[in-house]
C-alpha cells in the first residue's frame, strides 16, 4: 500500500513541477515582452536587465519549496550553461560551479530546457543529486534560456519510507 501511494504522489508531483515550469515560462516570456517595450531605456541593462532584477526579488521573497526545491532560469553561452537565477544550494563566491557544459552528465534538466524541449526528468542536478525535474524553454529573442523547477528524490521518497518503517516496525 505504502508502495502504491508513493508512486501515485510522485507522479502528481512530477505533474505539479510540469505546471509550474510551463507557468513560469510564460510568465517570464510575458513580463520580458512587456519590459522590451516599456523599461528597455529605465534599467542600466536594458530590458533583459529589468527582467532578471524582477525575477530576482519575487525569488528572494521564495526560494523554494521544502529543503531541496528550486526553480531555476538558465541561459545558453556558448556550450556552457549559466544560471541567471538559481541555484540555491551554491554559495555564490565561495568556489561552487554555477557553469556546467553542455553534454554534461549533470544538469539534464537545464541541458533538455536549453535544447528548446519540454517535459519532466528523473536524473542528476548541477549538483550530482537524483532530482524530479521539469523543464521549459524560454522564448526571448537572441538568447537561449531554460526554466528547470526540481525537487530531490530523497525529500518526496522519504515520508513513505519512514511510513514503510513504522509499518515494519509495528508487523514485529
Amino acid at each position: 500500500a505504502v508502495t502504491i501511494l508513493y508512486f501515485t504522489a510522485f507522479n502528481e508531483e512530477r505533474q505539479r513541477l510540469v505546471e509550474i515550469a510551463r507557468s513560469q515560462a510564460r510568465l517570464v516570456e510575458t513580463v520580458s515582452e512587456f519590459n522590451r517595450k516599456y523599461s528597455a531605456g529605465v534599467h542600466p541593462e536594458g530590458a533583459f536587465g529589468a527582467t532578471l532584477s524582477q525575477f530576482g526579488k519575487a525569488r528572494e521573497k521564495n526560494l523554494g519549496f521544502g529543503k531541496t526545491g528550486e526553480v531555476c532560469l538558465v541561459e545558453l553561452k556558448g556550450n556552457k550553461i549559466t544560471f541567471l537565477l538559481g541555484p540555491r544550494h551554491i554559495e555564490r563566491g565561495k568556489g561552487g560551479d554555477e557553469n556546467l557544459l553542455m553534454g554534461s552528465s549533470l544538469g539534464r534538466p537545464s541541458q533538455n530546457a536549453l535544447s528548446g524541449r519540454s517535459g519532466s526528468i528523473v536524473g542528476l542536478d548541477y549538483r550530482g543529486e537524483k532530482v524530479l525535474a521539469a523543464y521549459e524553454p524560454v522564448h526571448w529573442p537572441g538568447k537561449t534560456l531554460g526554466i528547470i523547477v526540481k525537487i530531490d528524490i530523497s525529500q518526496i521518497r522519504w515520508p513513505y519510507v519512514k511510513a514503510g518503517i513504522i509499518t515494519s516496525l509495528c508487523l514485529l
